[in-house]
C-alpha cells in the first residue's frame, strides 16, 4: 500500500477530501476559539453574551463533526476502491507466478490486506484530520500570546517522535501475526484435507489437539501485539495529559500577570486538549503504520508486474534428461536416469513407489527446480529451444473441477472451443455419463456436494486436456478410477496423435501396454532408464 497509489486511485475525490478536512480544522478550531469570548462575558457577569458563545461554539463544533463524517465516508469509499485494485493485482501475481502455496495466498488476500487496512490505511486521515487540528489550533494560540504557541510547538515535536521508542517492537509483533496465521492456515489445509479419514478413525482427539494449539499460537501473537501497542498508548498518553497541564499552567501564569484574560486560560485549555489528543491520534497511527512496514513491503512486491512466459515455440525435436536430481525438503535425493523422448513419441514411464515419476513431471513443467542436472527441450541440430510450460498438458492425479458447467469444465470458458466439445465427450468415453444427467454438458459440477463420480471427473479432465491439443501431454494415473474397458478405447484414442505423449499408469493390461511406442522403466539409484520396447 502506497500513499501516492490511494491518492491516485481518485485525485478528485482525494482534493475533495483535503478541502473538507481543512474545513474540519477550521471550524474545529473557531468552535473552540469563541470559549474564550464566552467565559470572558461569564467574568464579567454578561450571563446572555456567554449563551450567544456557548451556542455558537457547539453549532460550529457540530457543523465541523458533520464535515468529518462525511469525508470519513468518502475516504472509506476510496480507500475500498484501492484495496480492490491491489487486490486485483495479488490475483494476477498468484495465477502467472509458479507458487502453489494455497494458504500464502489466502493470508495475504484476506488477513494481510486487512491488516493493511486497519493499521494502515485507516490510519491516514486520521493523521490528516488531526494534523489540520493541530495547525489550525496552534495558530489560535499565537493570535492568544505566542509563548503558548511555543510550547505546545516544543511539547507537540516530542510527541511525535515517541512512536521510535515502540517501532521495532510493534513491527516484529504485527509480523509475528501474519506469520502465525499463515501456519495456522496451512494447519487447516493439512489436516481438513484427511478429515473423512480422521471420522473413519475417530480421530478427534488429534484433529483438535493439533488445531487448538496452533489456534492458541495465533491468539497468543494478537495477545504480544496489543501488549506493545497498550505499552504505546500508555506513553503517549502520560505525554499528552503532561503536555496538556503545561500550557494550562502557562496560560494561567500569564493571566495573573495581566497579559491574558480570563476566558483565554480555558480556552488554551481546550485547545491544548486538542492538539495534544491530535498528536496523540497521529503518534498512535504512526506506531500502527510502522507495524506494517514488513507486510506492506511484501504485499508491494507481489503487486509488481512479473514477466509472463508467453513463448509459443513448439519446434523441438526431443525432451532430454542430464545428470538430472532432485532433493525433497526431507534432505531424500532422487537421481534421474538419462533420458531423450523423441518428439511425437508415446511413452509408458513405470517405476517403484517413491522413484519419482511424479516429481519428474513437476520438473518437466517448472514447478520444481532440480537440485543439479537439466531438463531440456532440443530442437534436430541439438541446440535448445524454450517451450513454455502452456504448451504443456497436464493431467495430475488430484484433478480439478470449477463450479461450473462440465462444458465450461472441458473449454476452460473459452467459447470458442465449444464446437468441439461433442467429439472430445466421445473420445474419452463421456457420453454414457452425460447421458444420466437431464442436463448433459450443462451440468453443474457441484464441488461441494460432489454429484461426479471419480472417473466422471477424470473423463472430463481428460476431454479439457485433449481439447487444447497441446505438443505435450503429461498424464499422472489419469485413468485410475475409470474403468478397464474405457480405460483401454481412452488411451488408444489419446495415443492416435501427432502429440508426444508421457503417461504414469499402474495395472493397465498387456494389450493397453502396447499402444505405447515404448516403457520407460526408471531406477533413480542406478543412474541408467531401462528402455521396453
Amino acid at each position: 500500500m502506497k500513499l501516492s497509489s490511494l491518492i491516485k486511485a481518485n485525485v478528485l475525490n482525494s482534493i475533495l477530501i483535503v478541502f473538507l478536512v481543512v474545513i474540519y480544522g477550521c471550524g474545529s478550531a473557531f468552535s473552540s476559539y469563541v470559549i474564550k469570548f464566552a467565559y470572558n462575558s461569564l467574568n464579567k457577569s454578561h450571563f446572555t453574551q456567554f449563551l450567544y458563545f456557548i451556542l455558537l461554539s457547539l453549532i460550529t463544533g457540530l457543523v465541523a463533526f458533520i464535515i468529518n463524517s462525511v469525508a470519513t465516508w468518502l475516504y472509506s469509499r476510496q480507500l475500498q476502491q484501492y484495496i480492490g485494485l491491489i487486490r486485483k493485482k495479488l490475483v494476477k501475481h498468484y495465477f502467472h507466478s509458479e507458487s502453489d502455496s494455497t494458504e500464502a495466498m489466502i493470508n495475504n488476500l484476506n488477513n494481510n490486506l486487512q491488516l493493511l487496512t486497519d493499521q494502515y490505511g485507516n490510519q491516514v486521515l486520521r493523521i490528516l484530520s488531526s494534523l489540520f487540528v493541530m495547525v489550525t489550533s496552534t495558530i489560535a494560540l499565537v493570535m492568544f500570546h505566542w509563548s503558548i504557541a511555543v510550547l505546545v510547538i516544543c511539547l507537540v515535536f516530542v510527541t511525535l517522535l515517541i512512536p521510535k521508542l515502540t517501532r521495532k517492537a510493534a513491527n516484529k509483533a504485527t509480523r509475528k501475526i501474519s506469520e502465525q496465521n499463515k501456519k495456522y492456515l496451512n494447519t487447516i489445509f493439512q489436516w481438513f484435507n484427511g478429515l473423512a479419514e480422521l471420522r473413519r478413525y475417530l480421530a478427534f482427539d488429534a484433529f483438535n489437539h493439533y488445531l487448538t494449539k496452533k489456534g492458541a499460537d495465533l491468539e497468543q501473537t494478537y495477545v504480544d501485539r496489543q501488549k506493545v501497542m497498550g505499552q504505546a498508548q500508555f506513553i503517549n498518553g502520560c505525554a499528552n495529559s503532561f503536555s496538556q497541564v503545561a500550557v494550562t499552567f502557562l496560560a494561567t501564569i500569564l493571566f495573573f500577570a495581566k497579559i491574558v484574560s480570563f476566558g483565554t486560560i480555558i480556552a488554551a485549555g481546550t485547545f491544548a486538549s486538542s492538539i495534544f489528543n491530535a498528536a496523540l491520534t497521529i503518534t498512535t497511527a504512526l506506531t500502527r503504520m510502522q507495524s506494517t512496514k514488513n507486510i506492506n513491503q511484501q504485499l508491494n512486491k507481489l503487486q509488481r508486474d512479473i514477466p509472463v512466459e508467453c513463448s509459443n515455440e513448439t519446434n523441438f525435436s526431443t525432451i532430454k534428461t542430464r545428470s538430472l536430481k532432485y532433493k525433497y525438503p526431507n534432505n531424500r535425493e532422487i537421481s534421474y536416469p538419462d533420458i531423450t523422448i523423441r518428439r511425437g513419441e508415446k511413452i509408458l514411464l513405470q517405476g517403484r513407489s517413491g522413484s519419482g515419476k511424479s516429481t519428474l513431471f513437476k520438473l518437466l513443467l517448472g514447478k520444481l527446480k532440480p537440485t543439479s542436472g537439466e531438463i531440456c527441450f532440443c530442437d534436430k541440430k541439438g541446440n535448445k529451444v524454450k517451450v513454455s510450460c502452456s504448451q504443456i498438458s497436464y493431467l495430475a492425479q488430484d484433478n480439478f473441477l470449477f463450479p461450473a458447467s462440465i462444458k465450461e469444465n472441458i473449454t476452460m470458458f473459452n467459447s470458442k472451443l465449444d464446437k468441439a466439445v461433442e467429439r472430445y465427450v466421445k473420445s474419452v468415453q463421456l457420453e454414457s455419463d452425460l447421458a444420466a444427467f437431464p442436463a448433459g454438458l450443462e451440468t453443474l459440477a457441484d464441488v461441494d456436494k460432489n454429484n461426479l463420480s471419480g472417473g466422471q471427473r477424470q473423463k472430463i479432465v481428460l476431454a479439457r486436456n485433449e481439447i487444447q491439443n497441446k505438443p505435450v501431454i503429461l498424464a499422472d494415473e489419469s485413468t485410475s478410477a475409470i474403468d478397464e474397458n474405457a480405460t483401454n478405447k481412452i488411451i488408444s484414442n489419446l495415443l492416435n496423435s501427432d502429440q508426444t505423449i508421457i503417461v504414469i499408469a499402474h495395472n493397465l493390461t498387456k494389450d493397453t501396454k502396447k499402444l505405447f511406442d515404448r516403457v520407460i522403466n526408471i531406477d533413480p539409484n542406478r543412474g541408467e532408464a531401462n528402455y521396453d520396447v
